[in-house]
């Protein structure tokens, strides 16, 4: 998920011209209104949210139609705060949305840009709209949910919710050759539910332009490489785990996957971009996700990619 944290971030969203997806939505400031048709619809877009994968609304940016960042767009209503946004939601949505997080972040000039963040919905899914329907996410819009979907949501509570979260950094100059930079990919997988998940399968994708280098920690991985359909070239680092050979999958713990080392290629440099991938299957689950990353001020940024 994209930081966005101060008026820099944001900016950034706009020079940038990132584009909408399944965890990113772009309103202009005028649909925080405090008319009861636009309190149905953020009810409607933050609902839709949390009850698909999670992501981020900002209130304040502007797109082009499809669907990416161009300019600033406040509210020019000042009295509009978080609080108003979150006691809103709270009203229109049921149930509560827990862990929602409203951040408010100063624009250009004058006035607040909204940063509203949902987490995917688990112990509560799925969430009602106050017009008494179910939304999720579909590309960029919000759909009405078919009956399926609102009760694969509600089995949330019933299976496991697996998922990866990628840490990258520049290699140890041990492992630097010829001149060309390295690159230390490490992961870890967690789980949202109660319900732990005792067998696992656990495939990892790296751009195949990336040089495989030292893999002391994935020794037990099954390697090969694969193309996706976009085209794009991946190695593939798979693994399962099985209990009780190997630890349980659950809430309050995390599988710490340790760095594996690659080598750019001698024309490209931390500064390109490279897709990174995960695919995890359990009883009852799975999800399949692909992320582009790049060093941007000395930081590895991530964004969603298309497979």
């Amino acid at each position: 998920m994209l930081k966005l944290e101060t008026t820099a971030d944001l900016q950034a969203v706009i020079d940038g011209g990132i584009g909408e997806s399944l965890h990113l939505d772009f309103k202009r400031g005028d649909a925080l209104a405090k008319s009861d048709g636009k309190k149905r619809e953020m009810a409607k877009d933050v609902s839709a949210m949390a009850n698909s994968d999670g992501g981020q609304i900002i209130y304040g940016i502007d797109e082009d139609g499809a669907g990416n960042a161009t300019s600033w767009a406040p509210p020019a209503d000042r009295s509009i705060n978080a609080d108003w946004i979150g006691q809103v939601l709270d009203q229109n949505v049921s149930p509560r949305i827990e862990g929602l997080r409203i951040r408010e972040i100063p624009a250009p000039g004058s006035g607040l840009a909204f940063v509203v963040a949902a987490p995917r919905a688990i112990t509560r899914a799925p969430h009602q709209a106050s017009d008494k329907r179910y939304y999720r996410r579909h590309e960029r819009e919000s759909v009405p949910m078919y009956d399926y979907e609102v009760r694969e949501a509600m089995r949330r509570l019933q299976d496991p919710q697996l998922y990866c979260r990628f840490s990258l950094g520049i290699a140890h100059p041990g492992l630097m050759n010829n001149g060309r930079e390295g690159l230390q990919i490490a992961c870890h997988i967690g789980n949202r539910s109660s319900v732990p998940a005792l067998y696992v399968s656990l495939s990892i994708f790296v751009d195949a332009r990336l040089a495989k280098e030292q893999f002391v920690d994935w020794q037990d991985f099954l390697a090969k490489k694969q193309t996706l359909p976009s085209g794009q070239e991946v190695h593939r680092f798979k693994r399962e785990f099985c209990a009780p050979r190997d630890f349980p999958v659950f809430r309050e713990s995390r599988i710490e996957i340790k760095s594996a080392g690659f080598l750019y290629p001698s024309w490209m440099t931390p500064d390109d971009e490279i897709i990174l991938g995960y695919s995890l299957a359990c009883p009852g689950f799975q999800i399949e996700d692909y992320q582009v990353a790049h060093r941007q001020n000395g930081r590895f940024e991530f964004q969603a990619a298309v497979s």
